[in-house]
């Protein structure tokens, strides 16, 4: 019997067998999402229709680049002064070297610098690494960004970027702002490796041979740093970086801190020269504005201190006009228009209208385009000319900051700003050890500055002839509340208890350890001690009501508010003690006398004291040991403010609000209360007379 045949039953094809019609449609999205991905079509399409003559043309001449492809950015002639940037960055680029540049402020050398170095060296394969250090990470990261724009920006027809370089700009704009695409984007199937963040820019590779195109960026990078911190471990393989752009490392704050202008000189020879690798070219470019006569910028372009260097100080004008009482004229009239309410100054414009001719005569501007010709209320042209602009500015800004700013002709530190080197006063050591009081002081005095979480002191032993020993010199801690942890009442009341508690803690460790004089062991303490009261004055008040009046006094500068000048009183009711730019006067309501200080005649004193060489000398200050890093910081208090001479008064740098002036602080009150005590300059000493214990009660009664 024959065996029966089985039969098998056909089912329903499963979905994901090869020719299922959902197969298909699956295979045929992951081609489409590829071929999204894959930048090659696009290029191969816009490859044909490169202007290959203005591609070329830009190769060979920057500036023609710049004003081609950027005519919104570079909308006027190039100066003199920027084609030399220009030409820096390219010599850089081909030969290798270190070239510091001071440009005037605003005069575009930023923009240069990140158009020709990381946009036209890229494109055309100049640069492979470029390392962008500006003065904080943030900044670098920033100007990155600003570098990106010009490769993002201008989506459009008439496109002449995108238009001539598409090999370059499509893998770049086929993320449309998505970065997260940068992983999967291809070329012919091969990754490009393209990475575009702000912590490094990767440019794309194309390298399609096999029709002839190749982008000269292909994996080319642009790694910014800040010149804050160390740079270091920028070596990917044999790459290594071939042009760094060091554009404006200093803030004004920097400039004018020896520490700081210090760690960052460390980090452009320590770090940043050390970039180059073995038989490779380095160019590296330094431009920046000259701040200060320490300011690195001012150091590099020094032929004589940095030849290897081969600095340039650029001016915005070069030779000034012929008629200079005429431009004077011009300033007063300016300044007199905004008092009058007038800022666009029409007075001053009419006045240069009718006198143009003669006011222009001889004089040679960087660039003659540099001017705001914007329409004012009356339809007139805000200015006339680039030196009107300039004039302009030194109404504004005044002389001395358009000489750094603008003409890159910093002031020696003897003439106006007066400015005063940190080293200057860290080396100015009296080789006193440490808490020893040198032989012959006539008395000891002290400065407290008050905060919410410290106090800020000094003692000095004072000489015949207000010769200045510090022998000591701190901070103590006030034991506030953490903010948050109270309420905003609660914590001011409680700050002021801690501060009282502070206060009386620090007097009884002074009189209680005291200061031993050098040869004979005598302990001495602070026999005046100026408190400062400007600030939680009820804690002050009442520390200075508890103590002996002879001891410890409350004070302030200056006392007109209006004008922030010491005003000496004349024949006033409730005033005593009035001495050379020093007073006391009555606060009825706290039952107090409160000190007041000409602020600005003794810092004034504390600065030109450590300027003298002569430790010996009328008015010299010293510190005390033999270890000038020991001051450092001492140091940045003491300079954090300069005399202005325009405003005939003491500032921080740059009309910022001082933040590290507190032991410039405590060395004013320390001096004006050895003059209290009779010691100046000449060496003489008026007779102070005795506080006795009756008129000391009687002095606390007239408080209460």
């Amino acid at each position: 019997m024959a065996a029966k045949k089985k039969t098998v039953k056909l089912g329903r094809p499963r979905i994901h067998e090869p020719g299922t019609l959902r197969a298909r449609k699956a295979k045929g999205m992951r081609e489409s999402r590829v071929a999204d991905r894959d930048v090659a079509a696009k290029i191969i399409k816009a490859y044909d229709d490169i202007d290959w003559k203005r591609r070329r043309r830009g190769g060979k001449n920057p500036e023609y680049f710049c004003k081609t492809y950027f005519p919104k950015t570079f909308y006027h002639p190039f100066s003199d002064n920027q084609r030399e940037i220009l030409r820096v960055i390219v010599s850089k680029l081909q030969y290798g070297g270190c070239q510091a540049i001071a440009a005037e402020r605003g005069g575009g050398k930023s923009t240069l610098a990140k158009v020709v170095g990381g946009v036209w060296a890229i494109v055309y394969g100049h640069v492979h690494w470029m390392v962008l250090v500006e003065a904080n990470t943030l900044e670098a990261e920033g100007s990155l960004e600003d570098i990106q724009s010009y490769y993002t920006d201008g989506m459009t027809d008439d496109d002449l970027f995108y238009h001539d370089f598409p090999e370059v700009l499509e893998p770049i704009r086929a993320l449309e702002g998505n970065t997260q695409r940068a992983r999967g984007q291809i070329c012919q199937g091969k990754s490009t490796h393209i990475k575009w963040g702000t912590k490094e820019t990767v440019f794309g590779q194309v390298n399609m041979e096999a029709a002839g195109i190749v982008s000269p960026a292909g994996g080319s990078r642009i790694t910014p740093r800040g010149s804050e911190k160390a740079i270091r471990g920028l070596a990917r393989g044999p790459l290594r970086p071939d042009l760094v752009i060091l554009n404006d490392i200093e803030t004004d704050d920097t400039a004018r801190s020896y520490l700081q202008t210090k760690t960052r000189k460390d980090v452009v020879e320590k770090n940043i020269m050390g970039l180059r690798g073995p038989g490779r070219k380095l160019g590296i470019v330094m431009l920046g504005t000259i701040i200060t006569s320490r300011a690195l910028i001012t150091q590099y372009t020094d032929h004589e201190k940095n030849p290897i260097w081969s600095g340039i100080r650029h001016k915005m004008l070069i030779k000034p006009p012929d008629n200079g009482e005429m431009w004077d004229r011009y300033v007063f009239l300016k300044k007199q228009d905004a008092k009058d309410g007038d800022p666009t100054g029409r007075q001053a414009v009419a006045y240069y209208k009718a006198n143009r001719k003669l006011m222009d005569m001889g004089h040679i501007i960087s660039n003659p385009y540099r001017f705001d010709n914007s329409p004012t209320v009356d339809k007139s042209p805000k200015e006339l000319s680039s030196l009107q602009h300039y004039f302009n500015l030194i109404a504004e800004m005044g002389p001395v900051n358009v000489a750094c700013e603008y003409q890159n002709e910093p002031p020696d530190d003897d003439s106006e700003l007066m400015v005063l080197e940190n080293m200057q006063i860290a080396g100015k050591l009296s080789n006193v050890d440490h808490r020893l009081i040198a032989n012959g002081s006539m008395v000891l005095t002290s400065g407290l500055d008050v905060h919410d979480d410290k106090l800020f002191w000094v003692v000095v032993g004072w000489l015949p002839g207000a010769i200045g020993q510090i022998i000591d010199y701190g901070v103590w801690r006030v034991n506030s509340p953490i903010s948050g942890s109270v309420t905003k009442d609660e914590r001011t009341q409680q700050v002021e208890v801690a501060i009282l508690e502070a206060l009386i803690d620090f007097n009884k460790w002074q009189r209680e350890t005291g200061w031993a004089c050098r040869d004979t062991g005598e302990v001495k303490t602070v026999q005046l001690g100026l408190v400062d009261a400007g600030w939680k004055q009820g804690a002050v008040y009442e520390f200075c009501r508890r103590i002996v009046p002879a001891t410890w006094r409350p004070s302030r500068g200056s006392s007109n508010g209006i004008t922030g000048k010491y005003v000496t009183p004349r024949g006033k009711q409730g005033i005593r003690n009035v001495g050379q730019g020093h007073h006391e006067s009555y606060q009825r309501a706290d039952r107090v006398w409160l000190t007041w200080l000409d602020a600005d005649k003794y810092k004034q004193q504390v600065q030109e004291g450590f300027r003298i060489d002569d430790l010996e000398a009328a008015g010299s200050i010293s510190l005390y040991g033999s270890d000038p890093s020991k001051h450092q910081a001492f140091a940045e208090h003491i300079t954090d403010e300069q005399w202005d001479v325009e405003k005939e008064r003491y500032m921080a740098y740059g009309g910022r609000r001082a933040r590290n002036n507190h032991w410039l602080d405590c060395m004013a009150y320390a001096a004006a209360a050895a003059s209290i005590l009779g010691v100046d300059v000449v060496g003489t000493r008026r007779v102070v007379k005795r506080v006795s214990l009756s008129e000391i009660q009687q002095q606390r009664r007239m408080a209460r």
